[in-house]
């Protein structure tokens, strides 16, 4: 309202733009209030109060926020991976004294160096290793952690060449 009590008035047109919306008619008034029909550059169709539209209180269907929420919760987007699956296998085995295996890796020793705590770190290490579908991670002396300088992608076999207790079979 202006200062005299007169309602201030917007003439909206058909096609004009407010952020991601966009006015396609009116809505029958109800005396109060003024609504618009906008379309959201998503698709959905939506009622909205002229006031909210004008001032920038409303810039979309919702699905804006929705989008901007799940970037912001989002780090990587790899959490349903293989190779995210290896990564968090290798540090539950050498970090969680709950594992049946954790004897072998954590209890003996076996650690995950600082640098691959984190996944993203991980990550470029395997795409620039040759990290393939197929492969699995297999450190390359086996009383050794796990980091860069010791770590490989290999076959089944050849990671099953070199477990500890081949090598000691077979070391005749």
């Amino acid at each position: 309202m202006t200062t005299l009590g007169q309602p201030i008035k917007y003439h909206l047109h058909r096609g004009q733009r407010f952020s991601r919306l966009t006015v396609i008619g009116r809505v029958r008034s109800d005396g109060k209030t003024r609504k618009v029909r906008v379309r959201c550059v998503c698709g959905v169709v939506r009622d909205v109060l002229v006031w909210n539209l004008v001032h920038g209180n409303t810039r979309s269907c919702g699905c804006w926020q929705k989008a901007r929420a799940s970037s912001a919760a989002k780090t990587h987007g790899q959490s349903r991976t293989r190779l995210y699956n290896t990564w968090k296998n290798m540090r539950y085995r050498c970090e969680n004294p709950v594992r049946k295996d954790w004897h072998r890796y954590g209890g003996r020793g076996i650690r995950v160096c600082k640098a691959w705590q984190r996944f993203e770190n991980f990550y470029q290490w395997a795409l620039t290793s040759g990290y393939k579908l197929h492969l699995t991670l297999d450190r390359v002396k086996n009383g050794r952690g796990y980091w860069p300088s010791n770590c490989r992608w290999a076959t089944y076999s050849e990671q099953r060449r070199n477990q500890r207790r081949y090598r000691l079979r077979h070391s005749c």
